[in-house]
């Protein structure tokens, strides 16, 4: 009923905790319980240990709660137990929400988009579970909290440059790139800011550092909003620059060689089959998100095998890379579950819950044929 921290206990009971809110409000069995506090040795004992450790909380966490009555947070459910806790006592579940309201309201509000997401930032005050040591699948927890609150950052950068604040910002994107080299969409954010200060030497130099660590690092080019970035900044484009409050800058123009047409690089899409139905989902941008909250860029609606934000695709170099947010049941690439960013292929055919998504491309040094969907090759199911 106060704000005093609460000591949690031994190291397993914080884990346990931890375990319980990552699935908050949802049961989770007592097998992944063991799963997750001991990995694949555990003790005889461990099932009784669990109860112990579910006792113990449920003293901490309902002081108050009298002898003999039923537990109204940490809740025994079969196969396991639950926790029940509003949303809005879950930082994670806050944060979720408040960058959820902010990207649907950015475009339009950029002031407000760019307060609920330094609201959603400050949740976090260390380390994603830095004291906590979980043996299993939920590990890929700590990865997905990483990229979201990274992604939220950059979405904070975004409005901020809508608002014209690229002078405050310089300072703070050279830092975050750095950290994050192979992001490119903070490379642009830089290079922008850079630009919008009237440092255009130093927007191109922030480039071509970008080229060299691709080329170097990966064996790439950088992608073609980055390359059209340059050119914009080279040719001094106006929509580059800032045009007043909640100003969206236009996309920059396409320069090709003097005397020549604009180079294309083509065209990237998915084609989704779900339980929504099927459709060709363009992929534009720097990032695409892809889960079951309306929130996202692909919107797996019907899918209750997919997580609400669910996995997202990168632009790198000239193509997409895939990668899963520790979602619950994981996203598979030609049959097999990705554990790390995955570059993707023409025809690569990925599957998450029960929804299958076949990444294509034309581009203008390929054949204009493009494999049909009855040339994908099949997935197991997983």
């Amino acid at each position: 009923d106060d704000d005093r921290p609460l000591n949690l206990g031994g190291r397993k009971q914080r884990a346990l905790l931890a375990l319980l809110l990552l699935n908050a409000n949802r049961v989770v069995p007592v097998e992944q319980i063991i799963d997750e506090l001991w990995g694949e040795c555990p003790p005889d004992t461990a099932a009784n240990a669990v109860q112990v450790h579910v006792a113990s909380l449920r003293r901490i966490l309902e002081p108050r709660r009298a002898g003999g009555a039923s537990a109204a947070v940490l809740v025994t459910r079969s196969p396991g137990y639950l926790i029940s806790v509003d949303a809005e006592e879950v930082d994670v579940l806050r944060f979720e929400r408040l960058v959820d309201e902010a990207r649907q309201t950015l475009s339009r509000d950029p002031e407000g988009a760019s307060a609920r997401l330094r609201q959603a930032l400050a949740l976090r005050r260390g380390p994603t579970l830095a004291d906590v040591v979980l043996l299993g699948p939920a590990r890929g927890q700590v990865t997905r909290f990483e990229e979201l609150h990274l992604a939220a950052l950059e979405d904070r950068i975004q409005a901020d440059l809508r608002l014209g604040r690229h002078g405050a910002l310089v300072g703070e994107l050279g830092a975050m790139v750095a950290a994050h080299p192979l992001r490119e969409r903070l490379r642009a954010q830089l290079m922008l800011a850079l630009y919008r200060c009237g440092r255009q030497a130093e927007a191109l130099e922030a480039y071509q550092a970008a080229r060299r660590l691709l080329s170097e690092e990966l064996g790439i080019d950088p992608g073609t909003e980055l390359q059209q970035l340059e050119r914009a900044i080279l040719h001094q484009d106006p929509a580059l620059s800032w045009r007043g409050e909640g100003d969206e800058p236009g996309r920059p123009a396409t320069h090709g060689p003097p005397g020549g047409p604009a180079h294309r690089t083509g065209e990237e899409w998915m084609e989704v089959s779900g339980p929504s139905g099927d459709r060709l989902c363009p992929l534009e941008g720097g990032r695409v998100a892809v889960g079951r909250h309306d929130g996202n860029d692909i919107v797996l609606e019907g899918d209750d095998r997919a997580s609400r934000l669910h996995a997202v695709l990168d632009r790198v170099g000239g193509g997409w890379c895939l990668t899963d947010l520790g979602s619950s049941n994981g996203t598979y690439v030609n049959g097999q579950r990705i554990t790390a960013g995955r570059a993707l292929r023409h025809g690569d055919e990925v599957l998450i819950g029960t929804t299958r998504l076949v990444y294509r491309v034309r581009r203008a040094d390929r054949s204009e044929r493009v494999t049909s969907v009855e040339d994908r090759p099949a997935i197991p199911p997983g």
